[in-house]
């Protein structure tokens, strides 16, 4: 005789239905419980990291590690900058002086490379393991900077990025991260501030489709008023392949295209090589208009071996050096003579750069008697006033009262032609 299914009971429906509630139940909390344990180990890691290195700073020992992080394959300026500085403090040594105890200390530098994203990942994670450091001076890029700031915030970690320009690496009020850099939005003012002066009023923009150039050209567009008309904007990529044929023959057809409107001058959002190759380009095809940048564009290696170059580029900077119309501070003074004596070459704004930041990062440890990076971030952002460079920062960390120039570049030489100081 064929089994036949008979329904299940009230009873047996309601205690299915209870196993699976309580499987369900189970479950759920199993997930919960696994969460919280990871969250828990994974806060407690940071947590100890951030501890333990504060710890073995406020022993005031007499050796200061420090770590540099730059694209070490891109240019040495930058590390040159820093080393110079480095020499120049331990030749004298760095006094600390806390709770009665006085130490002469000397810097230990590491280096570590952010050439891609697989070893500025690597770079911030081997600084977050080595409780010995205790501040990091560069970063490449904005793209490299601001989840490596997320890393040293919660690993106690000093920051002084030298290039950011991306507002977001000072907007959120960290602790442990400052900027001896403006952001896009002064840098991106003092240019518009030119075109208006120069009645450059219908503008052509051509900007890189990556990270800096994006950003740049959104805070440009955003402060253009009613007296400019974009005639064109296009992105382009800067792929590696153009730089190493030394032409942009691939962007020809967009050159071209953006030609066929009437303007008054180009405004070129690029990097280094990248841009200086555009500006070739751009001027072998007959486009005679003055072409402004950003400080993506104010790098003297580049141009120094990519002369001659045209006239009428106009770049936004920092950094002026050998110029009469400006009169540097003696501690600038003392870098240029020190940096062409150290390299016989003269300095630019990715040298000095380094330079600053680890004479401000040194100048902080003094001003603090100690190396615990939380001391020092309080000594940056509240009584750093009338120290090195007479710098100061604001409550976020960016640095506050440096003067951009526009900086016209000729046959690789640059005059300055406007000076401003920060609103």
């Amino acid at each position: 005789m064929a089994a036949t299914n008979c329904p299940l009971s009230w009873a047996a429906k309601q205690n299915r239905n209870m196993i699976r509630k309580k499987l369900a139940i189970s479950i759920v909390s199993i997930a919960i419980i696994a969460a919280y344990i990871f969250f828990i180990g994974y806060y407690d890691s940071y947590d100890y990291s951030l501890r333990r290195r504060a710890q073995i700073a406020s022993q005031n020992n007499a050796e200061i590690h420090v770590a540099a992080v730059w694209n070490l394959l891109h240019e040495q300026s930058f590390i040159k900058g820093v080393k110079l500085a480095v020499n120049e403090l331990n030749a004298q040594g760095i006094e600390l002086k806390d709770k009665g105890k006085s130490t002469l200390a000397h810097i230990v530098l590491h280096e570590y490379d952010d050439g891609n994203d697989d070893k500025a990942e690597n770079a911030w994670l081997s600084i977050g393991r080595n409780h010995q450091i205790v501040a990091v001076v560069g970063h490449s890029s904005s793209v490299s900077a601001i989840p490596a700031s997320i890393s040293y915030e919660y690993n106690g970690v000093l920051f002084i990025s030298a290039i950011a320009t991306d507002p977001a690496l000072t907007n959120h009020n960290l602790k442990y991260t400052f900027s001896i850099c403006p952001s896009d939005k002064y840098f991106v003012n003092k240019l518009v501030d030119y075109a208006k002066s120069q009645k450059f009023f219908k503008l052509i923009i051509l900007y890189t489709r990556d990270d800096y150039g994006i950003n740049f050209y959104q805070e440009f567009s955003g402060q253009l008023d009613g007296n400019f008309e974009v005639a064109a904007s296009r992105s382009f990529y800067p792929l590696a392949e153009d730089i190493e044929a030394g032409n942009m023959d691939s962007k020809t057809d967009m050159i071209f295209q953006v030609m066929q409107s009437g303007f008054d001058a180009i405004v070129l959002i690029a990097r280094d090589e990248v841009g200086v190759e555009m500006i070739r380009q751009l001027r072998s095809m007959g486009i005679t208009q003055p072409i402004l940048g950003g400080d993506g564009l104010d790098n003297q290696v580049i141009w120094n071996t990519l002369q001659p170059t045209p006239d009428k580029t106009l770049v936004t900077s920092v950094f002026a050096a050998n110029d009469a119309a400006v009169k540097n501070s003696p501690q600038v003074d003392h870098f240029v003579d020190n940096y062409q004596k150290t390299y016989g070459l003269e300095p630019g704004y990715l040298a000095i750069q380094g330079y600053e930041a680890m004479m401000v990062l040194a100048r902080a440890f003094q001003l603090t008697g100690t190396t615990v990076p939380i001391k020092v971030g309080s000594t940056l952002r509240y009584h750093f006033q009338d120290s090195y460079n007479n710098y100061a920062f604001d409550s976020n960390g960016m640095i506050a009262n440096k003067t951009i120039y526009i900086k016209e570049i000729s046959d690789g030489k640059s005059k300055i032609i406007a000076t401003e100081p920060l609103p």
